[in-house]
């Protein structure tokens, strides 16, 4: 298979495109303009059949995009207004164009329709979070008992298993789907309150109009306005951009885990794959490289996001123009960088024999905490053990050579330890602790 995804543009993809697209955001225009009739008509402020009929007309057949551009240009760009026009020439004679937007202003409008896309955004965002996590999950349980080499500050450090490794990948997917669950309920909140904040048109039943249109947008509602609280949309934002950054962070591992010299993975590449137009051996990861980019790249609208939070007075519209870029931006990102993962984990090509090439490579030096471990038990001073060790590490090193045959000759080692318990020691698999049970209690965890 190609890694290569061909639908949509590097940061766009087809999905959110269909979502964002300026069709789209007039059609939601339409349903919230539907469900504000309906909560209106159950209020007995409009007729029954003057909401059906709205309901009805909810069609881009029925939205006259001429129109709606030529408004655009005359109203100086209020884009409420200019649809408005563009859509209420499709109802003709029909007395039920007069009731539409009743009660409502611009932000009513603009705010439910910002949510009615996010909403969809985010059920796409999570069915292929979901994807990532079963993908992890079948990774952790295949090499649950698969030794490799652990590494921090970037050098070899003890034995772990790559099932362990991939079960920390799988915990922080699975803590991410948490989250943007969580923060669902306090995000997708139908928010009505007029031209400054307080719904005046309606007097005293305002609230009783908001939790009907909640009704009717199938989301909660509030009794207090949020017309100027970005609050919600940031904590939404936060973990859309943070679940960009575990997908970045495994991609980084993988990337790492791909070089030449290390060759424990590889992400899918099938004949005819190109990797360098000069160098016929190259088998680039572009997927990984793609995959960090977005990461990175996505990281960096968090901060346009926040900059929202601060807005003047009861309306603000730089706020809105912000937020629809940066939301668009984040979304999009966001599925490439899953769709991308989901394409490479769920073909990842894993070399169990290099792995255990590698742990090998510093003279069995990797096993010497646990050498150390093992003396303590035979009234050997740690730190002693680890002076005694550290010479003999460094010694192998220089030398390479084994250091199981440097410590063979230390009368002291060798007076406490039979032959069998040294070679035990240097068994990697002795010394992977709680890696099989980590990926065990992930599993468990995450059904």
């Amino acid at each position: 298979m190609s890694i290569y995804i061909n639908e949509g543009e590097f940061w766009e993809s087809d999905k959110m495109r269909k979502i964002f697209c300026k069709e789209n955001t007039l059609l939601c225009m339409c349903r919230v303009e539907a469900a504000i009739a309906k909560a209106e008509a159950e209020m007995g402020l409009v007729s029954e059949r003057d909401a059906e009929k709205i309901s009805s007309m909810i069609s881009l057949d029925n939205i006259d995009l001429k129109i709606y551009d030529e408004k655009m240009v005359e109203t100086g760009g209020h884009p409420v207004v200019s649809f408005l026009a563009a859509w209420k020439q499709s109802f003709g004679d029909d007395p039920a164009k007069n009731v539409i937007h009743y009660a409502a202003s611009t932000p009513d409008i603009y705010d439910n329709t910002v949510l009615l896309k996010l909403r969809d955004a985010y059920k796409i965002i999570l069915d292929e979070m979901y994807s990532v996590r079963e993908i992890l999950r079948d990774l952790a349980k295949k090499y649950k008992n698969t030794p490799m080499v652990g590494r921090t500050h970037n050098q070899h450090a003890v034995p772990i298993t790559f099932g362990a490794k991939v079960a920390n990948w799988l915990m922080e997917m699975n803590r991410q789907i948490t989250r943007i669950q969580e923060c669902a309920g306090r995000t997708f909140v139908a928010n009505m309150y007029g031209a400054a904040g307080g719904l005046s048109t309606l007097g005293s039943r305002g609230l009783e109009l908001n939790e009907l249109l909640g009704k009717y947008l199938n989301m909660g509602w509030t009794p207090v306005s949020m017309q100027t609280s970005r609050d919600t949309m940031v904590e939404m934002m936060s973990d859309i951009v943070s679940t960009t950054g575990t997908m970045g962070k495994i991609a980084t591992e993988l990337f790492e885990m791909s070089r030449t010299e290390i060759g424990e993975i590889a992400e899918p590449w099938t004949y005819g794959n190109i990797g360098s137009s000069t160098m016929p051996q190259k088998r680039n990861p572009w997927g990984l490289e793609t995959m960090i980019a977005i990461a990175r790249t996505c990281a960096s609208q968090l901060t346009n996001v926040l900059s929202t939070m601060a807005q003047y007075h009861e309306r603000d519209f730089m706020a809105y123009y912000q937020n629809d870029y940066a939301m668009a931006a984040i979304c999009n990102m966001c599925e490439r960088i899953l769709h991308y993962g989901i394409e490479i984990l769920g073909k990842l090509e894993v070399y169990p024999d290099k792995m255990m090439e590698n742990l090998e490579l510093t003279h069995g030096s990797v096993m010497l905490e646990h050498v150390m471990m093992v003396l303590t038990t035979k009234n050997i001073n740690r730190y002693e053990g680890h002076q005694r060790l550290y010479d003999y590490a460094m010694k192998a090193f220089k030398e390479k050579i084994p250091v199981k045959s440097l410590i063979q000759k230390d009368e002291v080692i060798m007076a406490a330890l039979t032959q069998k318990e040294l070679d035990d020691a240097f068994d990697y698999m002795s010394y992977v602790g709680t890696c099989p049970a980590q990926v065990d209690a992930a599993l468990e965890l995450t059904k």
